[in-house]
């Protein structure tokens, strides 16, 4: 299947859906108890780590996958307050956990950390600091995934200058912007490996904000070309050196000529 027909059959499933917007972080004064909202699970983490050791579940449903390899044994899940990161030892994870199907996750004993700059949920590592994923023997154990009941959700609608590192892990749409790198592809190549990799270009709007645009070396679309002329992203606020970037996820790169 090409990646222009797996992105089409995402779209049309996303205009079926009904959708909710993601909200940056908020500020909870009360203990975490049951089930909890993913922006507040996230409060929970005031240093480099936090073990989970209260009884409290979250909520929510897949935002990215490594349908196209945009995250690699990882997905995203958001609720209404916002999105966070799982680590999973999951080689296809598209599978397992397809785009738009809930996700009940069990924190107890999981642990939270910064991974890359994005709050991170796994398992705890033999040292207690950073966060590993989430074993293939234990992801029965800490989620649980119903595919019967898909739910889409919307990217929230955001001008440049308003994307902050505090909305890291949140799912937001970026209109009428172009790309300084247009013709380009999303990816550099080392030309001494002969191999793709990591790299940001910058979209900006017509006031000239601009925002970096990550793109992973494994990223299925990586050698296309980006596209001219004004369009919409959709994708996950990441932080790399300090700075709020974008991820594209589900491949949502909507430009007009």
């Amino acid at each position: 299947m090409t990646a222009y027909l797996k992105n089409s059959i995402i779209f049309c499933l996303l205009l079926l859906f009904v959708g909710c917007e993601s909200q940056e972080i908020g500020n909870f004064d009360s203990e975490p108890i049951g089930k909890i909202s993913i922006a507040h699970l996230k409060t929970l983490l005031k240093g480099n780590s936090y073990r989970i050791s209260d009884d409290i579940t979250i909520e929510g449903y897949v935002i990215a996958n490594d349908l196209y390899s945009e995250y690699i044994k990882e997905i995203v899940i958001a609720d209404q307050s916002g999105g966070i990161v799982i680590a999973i030892d999951e080689a296809q994870s598209a599978t397992r956990f397809p785009i738009s199907a809930h996700v009940t996750i069990n924190c107890s004993g999981l642990q939270l950390g910064f991974v890359s700059g994005r709050v991170t949920l796994g398992e705890r590592s033999n040292d207690g600091y950073r966060v590993e994923r989430i074993s293939q023997q234990n992801i029965a154990r800490y989620i649980l995934i119903d595919k019967g009941n898909p739910q889409s959700i919307k990217p929230k609608a955001i001008n440049i200058k308003e994307i902050t590192s505090l909305m890291a892990g949140n799912f937001v749409a970026i209109k009428d912007v172009e790309f300084e790198d247009a013709g380009k592809s999303w990816c550099d190549k080392d030309s001494s490996k002969d191999e793709y990799t990591d790299t940001i270009r910058y979209a900006k709007d017509k006031d000239t904000n601009k925002i970096g645009i990550y793109t992973s070396q494994h990223c299925d679309y990586r050698g296309e070309t980006i596209p001219s002329g004004y369009g919409e992203i959709c994708g996950i606020v990441e932080t790399i050196d300090q700075q709020p970037v974008i991820r594209i996820i589900q491949h949502n790169i909507f430009f007009r000529k």
